[in-house]
């Protein structure tokens, strides 16, 4: 397998752990000893989720209006479909990770 397939497979795993982490901690089905460490991985999840798309969709709008200046070989396209829809949507994901933790407060947060 090459570096890039291994790289990829990584990513495609980590990515599909994010999505399952807050279902199974919200869930309350999970032994006490799993909820413990369930539940504040998935808070830190919901942290950086949030954290980058609050950066990358700050920084991207930013540079929309004007304020930031790209560098001249930059993709214009690129950056206006990451500030308008992209990034946001770790910012969405953040935000409704938190939403479920705070929502399902049977819980103890450790």
């Amino acid at each position: 397998m090459s570096l890039l397939a291994a790289v990829g497979r990584g990513h495609a795993t980590l990515k599909l752990i994010a999505a399952v982490l807050p279902l199974l901690a919200v869930n309350g089905r999970l032994a006490a000893r799993w909820q413990r460490t369930v539940w504040p991985l998935t808070w830190i999840e919901g942290t950086i989720l949030f954290a980058y798309g609050l950066v990358l969709t700050s920084v991207g709008l930013l540079i929309q209006l004007g304020i930031v200046h790209p560098t001249a070989d930059a993709d214009h396209r690129a950056l206006a479909w990451h500030a308008f829809l992209w990034d946001p949507w770790f910012l969405v994901w953040g935000f409704f990770v938190f939403a479920a933790l705070l929502l399902s407060r049977r819980h103890r947060l450790f």
